[in-house]
């Protein structure tokens, strides 16, 4: 029997290899590469999308910030100065009144005459002064701006120097409202004081209070204006 001759008919040919795994990846490398490219760039993009929208935000708030911290600034100073009046006048009256107390014993014996020294009335002009009726208007002074703007991570965008003269400018501003609450106090003191004796000290104890809070409040005028 004779062996059958190898078959020439197309539909009966022997199938092609199968190209190995290697050669697949090899082919489909430039897509694979492209596609991981594209997939790269609109990560970084969307990445650096919202880091810009964030710092927008954050220079946003920064300038909103600032401009909450000086809109305070001028009301704290319009609100000082509408007290300085007082203080003034308060510092005026208190000298006036103190030195003509101090003056007026002096005055009344070297004055007396030998009619007076035996139970005559004083002349009217070497009576004892009246007490100074002394009033203080207090200044409320505020600072939540600038707190609210220390608690924020918006203020690390402002400009340092700035930052170091408004912080500045509060300490002070905390150090008068300190010297305003003890003048307080020694205008309590002085008011209820029961005696001539005792309101004299007083008064000199006021006084003194009064004048390191005219300090304290011109040099915070001063503060105020350098930043407005």
């Amino acid at each position: 029997m004779l062996p059958t001759p190898p078959s020439t008919d197309p539909d009966r040919a022997a199938p092609a290899p199968r190209p190995s795994l290697g050669t697949r990846l090899a082919e489909r490398l430039p897509e694979i590469l492209i596609e991981a490219l594209f997939m790269l760039v609109a990560v970084v993009l969307a990445f650096a999308v919202e880091e810009w929208r964030e710092e927008r935000e954050l220079d946003g708030l920064a300038t909103e910030a600032r401009g909450a911290i000086l809109q305070e600034v001028a009301r704290n100073r319009d609100e000082l100065l509408e007290s300085k009046p007082d203080t003034i006048n308060a510092k005026a009256e208190l000298e006036t009144w103190l030195g003509q107390v101090e003056q007026a014993p002096e005055a009344l014996a070297a004055n007396q005459t030998p009619k007076a020294a035996h139970g005559a009335e004083a002349a009217p002009g070497n009576a004892a002064p009246s007490d100074p009726t002394v009033a203080i208007e207090l200044a409320l002074l505020s600072s939540a701006a600038w707190r609210t703007a220390q608690s924020m991570e918006a203020s690390r965008r402002m400009d340092y120097a700035w930052l170091l003269q408004i912080s500045q400018t509060y300490e002070l501003q905390a150090v008068y409202q300190d010297a305003q609450a003890a003048t307080v106090e020694a205008l309590v003191h002085y008011r209820t004081s029961p005696d001539q004796a005792t309101r004299r000290a007083a008064a000199r104890a006021l006084l003194g209070r009064i004048r390191v809070l005219s300090s304290f409040g011109q040099s915070l005028e001063e503060d105020y204006e350098d930043i407005l």
